[in-house]
């Protein structure tokens, strides 16, 4: 399986999210679901994964999922980032915004996921390996200067949610 991460169809909100590279550039939408089609035309199954947050909770994705066709579509709630290098709190919503989002989508088969502790390996943009079991999305290593095993040991990593996550 191979997760994209497609937080916006809309090239103006991705580079508000920073989904872009250092010119500027984003992945059109266009061009996103010419690379969804091609994963799926290799046989390989394929994930979705959206972080609704206050730039794009009111964003219709529903002719984008559709045409991108994923096996799996996991829309998720922003999560505050706390003691990293910068402060998501301008981006946070709350849960009726989220549930906008998601009853926005219902045509669709989702996962809308509240709670990912301890189930998600996660890399901020600075390489650090996030603890997400506190709620805090706290910082543990930074996986430039620490090996991964050595990281991750520092995580109370819970397999069997995990599996459940992940079941077909």
């Amino acid at each position: 399986m191979i997760g994209l991460s497609i937080d916006s169809a809309n090239p103006q909100t991705l580079k508000e999210l920073g989904r872009n590279t250092a010119s500027g550039n984003v992945l059109e939408p266009e061009r996103c679901v010419n690379l969804c089609r091609y994963i799926k035309e290799k046989g390989i199954s394929l994930k979705i994964n959206t972080v609704v947050s206050l730039l794009n909770y009111s964003e219709d994705l529903n002719s984008f999922i559709k045409e991108a066709s994923p096996d799996r579509w996991k829309i998720l709630k922003i999560k505050k980032l706390e003691n990293c290098h910068f402060d998501n709190t301008a981006f946070l919503i709350n849960d009726a915004q989220f549930n906008n989002f998601v009853n926005r989508h219902k045509n669709f088969p989702y996962i809308a996921e509240r709670s990912m502790a301890n189930t998600y390996i996660m890399v901020d943009v600075f390489g650090h390996l996030i603890d997400t079991g506190s709620g805090k999305n706290t910082p543990v290593a930074n996986l430039l200067t620490t090996g991964f095993n050595e990281a991750f040991a520092k995580i109370n990593f819970d397999y069997e949610n995990y599996k459940v996550r992940y079941a077909a």
